[in-house]
């Protein structure tokens, strides 16, 4: 909604509203989003989108933890992580594997980041395969909550 095509059209249809003649106008911009498209101009729209919806779920982990729901919130964010780590494979053409760890031990050997970085995902897939698995008294809420922020920071210095 905040794209310039967006408030163009939408400009086009409020000042047409019940005439029909304003279609080849949208057309118009709509051209123009596919030239710079083309172009190269927008980005990966898909890359965009998917942040968008991670940036939604990380939301909502928050206000779990808000609300002291800890387990939801891990199992949440860990869910977030593996989607960001499969996202990186694709960048980086390495092979996509089914948990965190499979991902992330080639992911650093492809260079896309060092070892500390792993050692740190491997906390943060500990936490969250606890959860999942139901032994919710092995880590702490606080341990989710800067597992909150260290996946927050990880997919803008990775993906942003």
């Amino acid at each position: 909604k905040e794209s310039s095509y967006y408030k163009q059209i939408e400009d086009i249809y409020v000042r047409n509203t019940g005439n029909s003649y304003y279609l080849p106008d949208c057309l118009g911009v709509l051209q123009a989003a596919y030239n710079d498209l083309k172009l190269g101009l927008l980005g990966d729209m898909r890359l965009q989108i998917r942040l968008e919806i991670e940036s939604d779920f990380l939301a909502q982990a928050h206000r779990l933890l808000e609300s002291k729901w800890k387990d939801p919130s891990a199992m949440l964010i860990g869910a977030v992580l593996e989607d960001t780590l499969r996202q990186l494979c694709n960048k980086h053409n390495v092979s996509e594997g089914d948990s965190i760890e499979v991902m992330n031990v080639p992911l650093r050997r492809a260079g896309v980041y060092d070892l500390p970085q792993q050692q740190q995902i491997t906390a943060w897939a500990a936490i969250r395969n606890k959860a999942d698995h139901g032994h919710f008294k092995e880590y702490t809420i606080e341990e989710v909550r800067l597992m909150h922020q260290g996946v927050s920071g990880f997919i803008i210095k990775y993906l942003g």
